[in-house]
This record gives C-alpha cells, sequence and structure tokens, in this order.
C-alpha cells in the first residue's frame, strides 16, 4: 500500500486486529489489515491496488468502517478493513439554498452527534439523523439507510441525500445525484465505471420494472437488499418521456459499502418549526404496550421510544453515558434527576418498561385525555405524565437511544443478541402475541428485551443470551426458529429493517422473490465484477456463521 502512495495509517498490530475484530453484532472476525485513509486519495489508491490483486488473492477485499455501531457485523471482514472514522470526519459549511432547504457536505468519519450540533446551533435539523446519533457515524449511518421518528412522513437518510461521492471499483471518485433522462443519454455516451454503470441498471430496470414494482417493501422501515424501486421516481416510460429522475443515491443509501467507498455526502437540512412535547408512559407489563401504541397512533405522534427497568439500573451504574452529552451543571442536574426518579419517585422498584412518546404541541391534550382514559378503564396501571423540564426529556431520551449500549456495559453474564428482524405485528393481534412471547421466554428460559422501531409502527426484540457458553450456536438456532413460531402465528410479517449484514442476508427470501434477489445480485456484480466491497453483507451470505460467532459478551 505505501509504495503505491497510501498516507494514511496502515498496520497489522495485533492489539488493533483486535479491536477492529468486533463491532456491536454476535460476531468475531479477525482482519488481516487495518487502513486508516486521511482523504479520498487515499481511498482511491486502496481500491486500486485491492482491483489489481484480487485475482491473484481472491479473498482480498476492503470493508469500510465507521465507529462499529452496527448491531449486524457489517462492518467486519477478515481481509482489509478502512476506517473513515480516523481522519475523514470534516463537516463543511452549511449553505443556505432557500429559506428552506439547506445543504452540508460532510466526509463519512463524521459523528453524527458532532453534525446535529452545528445543525442546531443554525436552528436547522435532519430529521432522519438516526436518534442514537452519540454511537453513529455519518457514512455509517448513510450506508444502513437509517431513519428517526416519522419515517412516513420525514422518510430515510436516503430521501435526505443530495448527492454522494463515491469511489467505484476502477479505483476513480465520481458525484452522484438525480439524473433526468436528457443528462442519462449523455452520461452513457462516455467511456468510464460510473457511465456504464448508469447503462446497465437503467437497462436492468427497463427490462424488469414489473418484478422491481412487486417487490418494493410495504412497510416504511425497510432497508433489507437493494432498493430498486427507489431509484426511477416515476415509471420507465414517463421517465423516456423527460419527467422524474434516475437516482443511483438511493441504492448507495443502505449499500453497506458492498457497491462503492463513500468520500463524501451531501445532505438536506430544514428548519426546525414546530415545538414538541414529549409523554412518558410508566407500564407495568407488555401487553400494556399495544394499548398505548395503538391510542398514540391515532394521534399522529412524531415517534415513540422505549426503555425497561433493566436500562434504568445500567445507568445509575453507567452515568458517564450522559458526559458525551453534556457538561458541568446540567451533567450534574440530569445526574440528580436519574437518582430522583429512581429512589424518590420508585423507591428503588420501578415498573419494567417506559414509553416516551414525543408529538406536536397542538396534539399533546388529545393524547393525554386519550392514555388518561386507559388509566381511569385500568388498560394502565400507572398515569401518564407530561414531560415539563428539559433535563427529564434529556434523561429519558438518553436512556431510550442508549439501551442497547447500556446493556453491553452492564457487566452482565448476558447481553442482548441481534438475530431477529423487527415485526409489523396487527394490531388486534397484539395482545396474544405478547402472552405467547411470555410463554416463550419462559420455555425457552430465556428473556427478551423489547423495544420498539424508531417509528413506533414495528417491534424488535433482543434475546439475553451469554455468548461464552459452549452451547450459544444451538441456542441462537433454536431461540430464532421458536420466535418466528410465535411471530407466524400471529400473523406479523418481518419490516426487513435491521439491514442485511451477517445475520439477516441469509433470510432476504422471507421478504423477497427470488427473482428480485437475483436482479440484485446482478446489480451488485454490475458495480462490483471481483467483489472487492464487503462482500457477504448484502446479497451473497457467507456459508455458516457458527465459527465466526464471538465467544465474550
Amino acid at each position: 500500500m505505501r509504495s503505491n502512495g497510501f498516507c494514511g495509517g496502515i498496520s497489522n498490530d495485533s492489539k488493533l486486529l483486535k479491536h477492529y475484530s468486533t463491532d456491536e453484532s454476535i460476531f468475531s472476525i479477525t482482519p488481516k489489515l487495518i487502513l486508516q485513509p486521511l482523504n479520498q486519495r487515499d481511498i482511491e489508491k486502496a481500491v486500486k491496488v485491492v482491483s489489481k490483486h484480487t485475482k491473484q488473492f481472491e479473498t482480498l477485499a476492503l470493508t469500510p468502517r465507521g465507529l462499529g455501531a452496527g448491531q449486524n457485523g457489517g462492518a467486519l471482514s477478515d481481509s482489509i478493513v478502512l476506517d473513515t472514522a480516523v481522519h475523514m470526519n470534516k463537516i463543511n459549511n452549511v449553505t443556505k439554498v432557500t429559506s428552506e432547504n439547506y445543504h452540508v457536505t460532510v466526509e463519512p468519519g463524521a459523528r453524527c452527534v458532532n453534525l446535529h450540533q452545528k445543525l442546531s446551533s443554525l436552528k436547522i435539523h435532519i430529521p432522519t439523523l438516526p436518534l442514537n446519533h452519540t454511537t453513529a457515524t455519518i457514512g455509517g449511518a448513510v450506508a444502513e439507510n437509517r431513519g428517526a421518528g416519522q419515517i412516513n412522513k420525514y422518510g430515510t437518510l436516503a430521501d435526505w441525500v443530495v448527492s454522494i461521492e463515491v469511489t467505484l471499483s476502477d479505483g476513480n471518485t465520481y458525484n452522484i445525484s438525480p439524473l433526468t433522462y436528457k443528462q442519462l443519454n449523455s452520461l452513457i455516451k462516455k467511456d468510464n465505471a460510473y457511465s456504464r454503470i448508469v447503462k446497465s441498471v437503467f437497462k436492468l430496470i427497463e427490462k424488469n420494472e414489473s418484478t422491481i414494482k412487486k417487490n418494493r417493501p410495504k412497510h416504511p422501515t425497510c432497508r433489507a437488499g437493494y432498493a430498486l424501486w427507489n431509484i426511477l421516481d416515476v415509471s420507465v416510460s414517463e421517465f423516456k418521456k423527460g419527467k422524474g429522475s434516475f437516482d443511483l443515491t438511493k441504492i448507495m443509501c443502505g449499500s453497506q459499502g458492498t457497491i462503492g467507498i463513500i468520500n463524501s455526502i451531501t445532505l438536506k437540512a430544514t428548519p426546525v418549526k414546530k415545538l414538541e412535547k414529549t409523554i412518558i408512559v410508566h407500564v407495568s407489563s407488555l401487553t400494556e404496550i399495544p394499548r398505548v401504541v395503538n391510542e398514540s397512533i391515532t394521534q399522529e405522534v412524531n415517534h415513540i421510544e422505549m426503555f425497561d427497568e433493566k436500562t434504568l439500573r445500567s445507568a445509575l451504574a453507567s452515568p458517564q453515558i450522559f458526559g458525551q452529552k453534556m457538561q458541568g451543571a446540567r451533567y450534574f442536574n440530569t445526574i440528580l434527576k436519574l437518582y430522583t426518579f429512581f429512589h424518590v419517585r420508585w423507591k428503588g422498584e420501578p415498573p419494567p418498561y417506559f414509553l416516551l412518546i414525543t408529538l406536536d404541541t397542538d396534539k399533546v391534550t388529545g393524547l393525554q385525555d386519550k392514555l388518561l382514559k386507559l388509566f381511569t378503564n385500568k388498560n394502565l396501571t400507572h398515569k401518564p405524565r407530561l414531560l415539563s423540564e428539559p433535563t427529564e426529556v434529556t434523561l429519558f431520551t438518553t436512556l431510550a437511544r442508549n439501551w442497547y449500549r447500556l446493556a453491553r456495559q452492564s457487566g452482565n453474564k448476558q447481553m442482548p443478541v441481534s438475530i431477529l428482524d423487527s415485526l409489523d405485528v396487527p394490531l388486534t393481534k397484539l395482545d396474544s402475541f405478547f402472552t405467547d412471547l411470555e410463554n416463550l421466554s419462559k420455555k425457552l428460559k430465556t428473556s427478551f428485551v423489547a423495544n420498539l422501531n424508531v417509528n413506533g409502527s414495528a417491534l424488535i426484540f433482543y434475546p439475553l443470551l451469554d455468548m461464552t457458553d459452549s452451547k450459544i450456536d444451538k441456542k441462537i438456532t433454536i431461540t430464532n426458529q421458536e420466535f418466528y413460531k410465535v411471530a407466524n402465528k400471529n400473523g406479523a410479517k418481518f419490516t426487513g429493517e435491521m439491514i442485511d449484514g451477517l445475520i439477516h442476508t441469509p433470510d432476504l427470501s422471507k421478504i423477497f422473490s427470488k427473482t428480485f434477489l437475483n436482479l440484485c445480485a446482478k446489480l451488485e456484480s454490475t458495480f462490483d465484477p471481483d467483489d472487492i466491497f464487503n462482500p457477504g453483507k448484502k446479497i451473497k451470505p457467507i456459508p455458516t456463521i457458527v465459527n465466526i460467532l464471538r465467544t465474550h459478551n
């Protein structure tokens, strides 16, 4: 690498390789080399070297990585890890395009929390920045096409991307942005990797428009597969008449670095307009959750979040989690509020679950009335409460958005394991689903941590398992099988929200047809004919995961 002009960090130090062998998933894969590029030129050099030698060394590949916050193993590799978080983390100045539209260009290693803070100082925001932004980079969030509250209204990050600078398999970097039909025809006359890809992908869509349309996911949070249905925002015939646009950023978002390496992203931001309020609901059992969710959905809430009693106890043991968001008096006031909430309000025995419902100020009264009615009718054990102090809102949203990290840091023998996709459970089946899940928990002697997805419209479950157990592979298999039996019994549908990665790629057939998955494979080969970009993460699963399971919690 060095002899070919790579100027950034290069290391095969055993301690560093061990650090990069894990992320927040259940896997452990030791890479052979770590690259920490300084800039776009370094990424281009790395891609050209790997492309040149991949015929000689078939397993040679590049896996881009941010802070390793993913839960699906997307940042793990047994070849070369390309860490963009160390040096490529610049956030450029914000440009005002119109009174309602701002643009900001960021490098992939920039932390979402830093971007959020910069935009907040200008009273603007990107509504789809991931809510747990203290642990995410922009590149990672775009690579997983993350979203936040109100996905039905604001979409995912793909809907806020203006353009992406991407290094393709030829080692050159191209600006990818929406194209009109006229621009597309002009581009495909050129002789470069990007033009050939655009030509091939357009033909793929033109020939298979019906199949693509049929496989469009019904759930708005789906991030699985390649979003071929989003490349054109109109039909092929309308596009040829000069309407709409052809936009490959729609598949770059959510691609997990499998079709190119992102160098920078230009995003849209918009003014923060409406004031929000948050209601906290103390829940005594899982069966109370659907009642609250059902009432909340009718009020067009912005988002519903959740944390449990274990998260509260973990925060008491690890209060430094709040130090990443605040300092000085604000930090100490928040910690005081945490101790008061636990020891004074609940006398050390809080209910098992807490729901946070955020909505526009003008909708608060309507929802409060509905939730109070549930309480009065004894469908809720505890009276819902409107959070009036900013410190309380910060406290509880931090708990809800960092529950997974807190569970991992708790020092318990078990860790929350991300092996299950989120489920869209029919409203009429929610009660029976939770009852069956409680019975399953007893049968397997395994606790499940329940959480709501970012839109409050699907449920995510994490079994608590001991990764040091010699029979962990069997326990994972049995838990997976039994859980999905409960899901199928209650008419639940897989949402595809947990993206593919190492764990969910084999399950894509539960969401898409074989014909559509073949189209995705063709798309991937068009971008990456030698499979040098993060192999095994989207369409072509690795044969078995047993040998790469981590052996520590």
